[in-house]
């Protein structure tokens, strides 16, 4: 049982998030459209890390339902999170978190627009 009252639970994942931030690379691209499939590639590997390909079960459905039904059992049975954070207050932290437990294991940003690139951050390594 987690006795820790809200605000701990908050200082807990600010810490959490800014050791993952520290692990963090920028991949920087002359094209949003190679950001964007930069960016579907980091979040994939980062499923494949904790144990399973949502593409391959995407590909080996016959229909969404099913592949989202294969989906939602993956990340139960290895106890994986979601979080999408796209609207966060910071621009910093908007983006997809992947939890193992209550803490993150994978950071990857919204795509951002810096001069004339378009930059990723996320700490998945390839």
């Amino acid at each position: 049982m987690d006795n820790r009252t809200l605000d701990e639970i908050k200082d807990g994942h600010k810490d959490n998030f800014k050791d993952i931030l520290s692990k963090c690379s920028n991949k920087s691209f002359p094209s949003a459209v190679y950001a964007y499939q930069y960016r579907l590639h980091c979040i994939e590997k980062a499923f494949q890390d904790l144990g399973f390909s949502p593409q391959d079960l995407i590909t080996s459905s016959t229909s969404m339902d099913t592949a989202s039904d294969l989906i939602d059992r993956a990340l139960v049975s290895r106890g994986i999170k979601v979080e999408d954070w796209s609207g966060h207050e910071d621009k910093d932290r908007r983006g997809l978190y992947l939890y193992t437990g209550d803490e993150i294991a994978y950071f990857v940003a919204l795509v951002r627009k810096t001069g004339d690139n378009f930059i990723v951050k996320s700490n998945v390594k390839f």
